[in-house]
């Protein structure tokens, strides 16, 4: 469990940064639009995510640097591509149609490279070496709120 609690605080970290940009992209979209639900329904699982990886690592900080020395390339650039976003969303009042799938567009690469490239291998090299229990137990449930947010934002880009 030891070797996997720095991870862990990456995790807690990109997951954090998820939550914001999903709940930024939740206030920038028309209060009457449906997808609003499913795009909060996202953002709470990730606040969710971040919380647990924060118990895991047991509230390590790493800071970003040390991050992407443990994860490599793809979590320096899972920031910046959710940081970018949510940078990009914030310059606008209210998302209109085009702008709203653009966005949704960009975060089914996002969520799609994040999970697969980082946290699925992590995951399960966890699960299959160390997680005992409820940690197996949550990590598997991290894992299906993972895909699950890719189906739901395709079900979403699929009704434009």
């Amino acid at each position: 469990m030891e070797k996997y609690q720095e991870v862990f605080s990456c995790f807690d970290l990109l997951e954090l940064e998820t939550y914001r940009l999903y709940k930024n992209l939740h206030a920038r979209m028309l209060i009457e639009d449906p997808r609003r639900g499913p795009i909060l329904f996202i953002a709470l699982d990730s606040y969710k995510h971040h919380l647990i990886y924060r118990e895991l690592s047991k509230k390590a900080e790493l800071g970003e640097r040390k991050c992407a020395e443990i994860l490599g390339e793809i979590y320096s650039h899972s920031l910046r591509s959710t940081r970018h976003l949510r940078k990009k969303i914030s310059k606008i009042d209210q998302l209109k149609e085009k702008e709203l799938k653009e966005i949704l567009n960009e975060l089914m690469s996002y969520e799609k490279s994040v999970y697969e490239e980082a946290m699925s291998k992590t995951l399960i090299g966890f699960i299959k070496e160390e997680a005992k229990g409820e940690y197996r137990e949550i990590l598997k449930f991290i894992e299906e709120d993972e895909k699950r947010h890719e189906s739901i934002l395709k079900e979403l880009i699929e009704l434009f």
